[in-house]
């Protein structure tokens, strides 16, 4: 007896027709899938090409950028080495090429392709140097490559310092100078009534004589046969005051029993004139006496001590050139031998 169940006809017929259903649905949505990832891929497609696009554009943006910095950088070699002279370049000029060369873009591609180009510009110069045959092309090319090779060295230095302006340290120092001594006359009267009614060592005449003997002394050249000017105490603390020393006296120290070590005495009697010092010891016969004479002289303008030579170089001569003191009756001048000294007018 068979064990196979019979299925009753309508029921075949109902799967029957739900299968063809479910094929037809099947069959109808898989268009539709195909579609939608070929819309998805498309429009990834689209981003990706835009993204690229943008990112060319970047690139040729930023190409542009760094070829025009670099051209920057070649012009301003390129004026450095014009205005060389004997193969030494202007400050700013020097200046200005380094920073351009800093302001390079493009990482260590465009600051390789700087380098090579100013190499490749000095060995040309070289080459071109070797084949005159006039001598004097041939060393105007040599210094051009000299140039050339001061920059490369600069910029291989590093980044300079920008040239200052002398006007520009000399108006600091200036008012460097200018805020201390407020600021000491201030703080000091208001502190210590003792120094009320103060009253300057110097007169304008003396003060003269101060710096001119003072700026005699920062000019000298070490080289000639000028007499070094000898510098008062009061002389040679400016002169520490200039060189950033501070103001750390320079004259001996003072006798006075104190138990401060290092302590200086300085002048406080009444003014003296150097030129009157001059005008008595100079001889009454009109005769020429040397610098160093005169400072040894004797008078009663300053008793038993003695102005420097330098000092009283200072009021005689400037620059070399003997100053016009015939109204105090005395002429300064050189002698045959060129020695600094002066005489009585008689």
């Amino acid at each position: 007896m068979s064990d196979t169940t019979l299925v009753p006809e309508d029921t075949q017929v109902t799967e029957q027709v739900t299968e063809q259903a479910e094929s037809t649905t099947a069959t109808e949505q898989q268009p539709a899938a195909e579609a939608e990832q070929a819309s998805a891929e498309q429009a990834s497609a689209e981003q990706a090409s835009a993204e690229d696009a943008a990112k060319a554009k970047a690139a040729a943006e930023a190409d542009a950028v760094n070829q025009t910095n670099l051209d920057r950088f070649k012009a301003a070699v390129d004026h450095a080495v014009t205005n060389h002279v004997n193969g030494q370049l202007e400050v700013a000029d020097l200046h200005a090429a380094t920073t351009a060369y800093v302001n390079l873009t493009g990482g260590l591609k465009l600051r390789n392709a700087a380098r090579d180009w100013v190499q490749t510009k000095m060995t040309e110069c070289m080459v071109n140097g070797r084949s005159l045959k006039d001598p004097t092309e041939k060393m105007a090319k040599f210094d051009e490559a000299s140039a050339i090779n001061e920059v490369y060295i600069a910029i291989m230095a590093g980044p300079q310092a920008a040239p200052t302006d002398p006007r520009l340290v000399l108006a600091e120092q200036v008012a460097v100078l200018d805020i201390a001594r407020a600021a000491v006359i201030a703080h000091t009267e208001a502190t210590v009534e003792a120094v009320q009614g103060w009253t300057p060592i110097f007169d304008d005449d003396q003060l003269a004589e101060q710096v001119a003997s003072l700026v005699e002394f920062l000019g000298r050249d070490p080289e000639s046969d000028t007499p070094e000017p000898d510098l008062s105490d009061t002389a040679k603390i400016a002169l520490g005051v200039i060189q950033g020393k501070g103001t750390k006296k320079a004259g001996k120290k003072a006798s006075t029993g104190s138990s401060n070590k290092g302590s200086t005495a300085t002048y406080s009697g009444p003014r003296r004139s150097i030129l009157a010092h001059i005008a008595e010891v100079l001889p009454a016969d009109g005769s020429w006496v040397t610098v160093q004479q005169i400072a040894k002289g004797s008078s009663a303008e300053y008793g038993d001590d003695h102005p420097s030579a330098g000092a009283i170089n200072a009021a005689l001569f400037k620059d070399g050139v003997a100053k016009d003191v015939t109204a105090k009756g005395i002429v300064a001048e050189f002698n045959s031998e060129g020695k600094y000294g002066a005489r009585r007018v008689v």
